[in-house]
């Protein structure tokens, strides 16, 4: 591993009184190297990985959609990243991974879409529990795997930007035709992305994904 390479992460407020992410983001990040907590007043910073976490809905109107009944736009913090610095980063090339929301983030910053309700598709009871099985799309061979979720908006086939390439899907209780984008990779940029949470349910294919962005 690279010494002292630092890997970004926007805050958000925790409380009426505190600024800044989870010790679950932190701890996982932790294993590629220092983690930064970046403000509102940060520009684009000299990073060697900018990591997207899980949080709110993204606001409709950034893909030109009117707002579902059931999605809601909580974060004014992520939203201001998402709206104003995280273009920055990828002009600059930086090695970008996205979780859950910032998976969702990045596809629609690419011109994708979100399909904003999934009401049937299968749950975490707790956030480290398995809900579901993910399937490859890459003919490696690879088995399915399990991985925990806890969303309730998603990225379908029909949503996805065209400047990714799928790498996982689940399946799709509403739409048997249409699956559940699960893991996807920039075709030409060092931008990756899964839809469930590796910070708490490790493992290796999210592991392989990120140090593939990295390289």
């Amino acid at each position: 591993m690279k010494e002292k390479r630092i890997i970004g992460i926007p805050g958000w407020k925790l409380g009426d009184n505190s600024f800044g992410c989870g010790v679950n983001h932190l701890d996982f990040i932790s294993l590629y190297g220092t983690p930064r907590i970046l403000f509102p007043q940060d520009d684009d910073l000299d990073l060697d990985m900018l990591y997207l976490p899980g949080g709110p809905d993204v606001n409709p109107a950034s893909y030109g959609a009117i707002p579902g009944f059931y999605t809601s736009n909580q974060d004014v913090f992520r939203q201001y990243f998402f709206e104003k610095v995280l273009e920055k980063y990828v002009e600059k090339g930086t090695p970008i991974f996205g979780v859950c929301l910032g998976m969702q983030m990045l596809n629609v910053h690419f011109g994708g879409t979100l399909t904003q309700e999934m009401r049937y598709h299968a749950q975490s009871k707790d956030r480290w529990q398995p809900a579901h099985k993910v399937f490859l799309t890459d003919g490696s061979g690879r088995k399915p795997f399990e991985v925990n979720s806890h969303h309730h908006q998603a990225v379908l086939h029909t949503d996805l930007s065209s400047e990714f390439e799928a790498l996982a899907y689940a399946k799709n209780e509403e739409d048997s035709k249409n699956g559940i984008v699960e893991a996807f990779m920039h075709k030409t940029l060092p931008i990756a992305g899964v839809q469930w949470h590796p910070e708490e349910f490790r493992d290796s294919f999210a592991f392989e994904l990120i140090e593939k962005i990295l390289q």
